[in-house]
């Protein structure tokens, strides 16, 4: 038996853990922040070695400006920059009239979780995965990105298990596995264009773009993973200090080189490498 659960038709899209309003736009060495930063300190090196040629009020008033510049390019946030300044609000429709197996059944899957080939075993391994379920059961204030999460984990766990267990059980987790599955599928084919610029996203993507492969759909794996990479990038996940070993620097390395690794092989499939 399956524990239907539908939310309203339009729910509250929660942020993700980056806090999408005040993350930094990722740039690199070639961007106009970077060339204007270089600028900058070139002149004040200027200026510090040559103090009475360079200490007039124009030069002065130069400097300040260009530091002023430097200063609002390197403040640049995700939430204004992907933004458009005239759209009005809108909020998109959640997901409805899903069902979802029992919460028992998903805490048995997710106890038993511990070794496994796979990207959900590794991510469990990272990532409180139980708490995003709870979430996705229990409340109506999920993401889309959430709710993408537990349908592509939970549809990997119960189509693993379901070939560990007698004959008489299969079909019940097969079951569990197929609506899982329709659910991740069903939420994956609506997402929007502009997505938040967060974990989850990545992670959501990641999962789809895995599920794409087992699909045999090298394409729509393509297609997700670029928008998980571009993403990646965005939150400068390349740019990571080596020195940085948090839990969340960890987690935020696994994504980056798990999206290097899908990205590198579907270059050779698709003959784009």
């Amino acid at each position: 038996m399956s524990s239907s659960k539908s939310s309203p038709s339009s729910h509250t899209i929660q942020p993700g853990s980056d806090g999408g309003s005040s993350v930094v736009l990722g740039k690199g060495e070639s961007s106009l922040a970077a060339h204007s930063a270089f600028a900058s300190d070139f002149m004040q090196r200027v200026a510090s070695s040559n103090p009475i040629q360079c200490s007039g009020p124009e030069m002065r008033d130069t400097l300040d400006a260009l530091s002023s510049v430097v200063a609002t390019l390197r403040e640049q946030t995700v939430a204004n920059e992907m933004a458009y300044p005239h759209a009005r609000p809108i909020q998109r429709p959640g997901p409805s009239g899903y069902g979802l197996p029992p919460i028992q059944k998903a805490v048995e899957m997710i106890r038993i979780a511990k070794t496994g080939a796979g990207f959900i075993y590794e991510f469990i391994l990272a990532r409180n995965f139980s708490d995003i379920c709870l979430q996705v059961y229990f409340s109506d204030n999920f993401s889309e990105m959430e709710f993408i999460i537990v349908n592509a984990g939970l549809h990997s766990l119960f189509e693993d298990y379901s070939h560990h267990v007698p004959v008489e059980e299969k079909a019940v987790y097969r079951d569990h596995a197929r609506m899982c599955r329709a659910n991740l599928e069903t939420a994956l084919s609506s997402l929007p264009l502009h997505l938040p610029t967060t974990t989850d996203a990545v992670t959501a993507l990641l999962f789809g773009a895995w599920h794409a492969i087992e699909l045999s759909k090298p394409y729509l794996s393509w297609a997700l993973s670029a928008k998980a990479s571009e993403l990646c990038q965005t939150l400068s996940y390349h740019r990571i200090p080596d020195t940085d070993n948090s839990d969340d620097a960890k987690f935020r390395r696994f994504l980056f080189w798990t999206n290097y690794f899908l990205d590198k092989c579907l270059s050779l499939r698709l003959g784009r490498a």
